[in-house]
């Protein structure tokens, strides 16, 4: 099944999924969540489609994850344990 790329504004494209899985897998998220539950279902569906992927549950093992993990993307929960930002 053909991917659509997303482009600038009205500039779809549709590219093989050979290309897309290539430059998928490459890229790294990391997934904080103090939820396990949401964690863990998050992180299989990204693993699914073919991201790598690192989970953390609170701000100061995210920042080791991250640390050694190196993810492109972070998708983070605002209100975490322990660290939250806010302080």
């Amino acid at each position: 099944m053909p991917a659509i790329v997303l482009g600038p504004v009205g500039q779809e494209t549709v590219s093989p999924r050979s290309t897309q899985s290539t430059q998928v897998s490459e890229r790294k998220i990391m997934v904080v969540d103090d939820n396990s539950d949401a964690a863990e279902m998050l992180t299989a569906l990204l693993e699914h489609m073919g991201f790598r992927v690192a989970a953390a549950a609170d701000g100061p093992s995210a920042l080791e994850t991250a640390r050694v993990f190196e993810p492109d993307v972070a998708l983070l929960d605002l209100g975490l344990p322990v660290m939250d930002g806010m302080n």
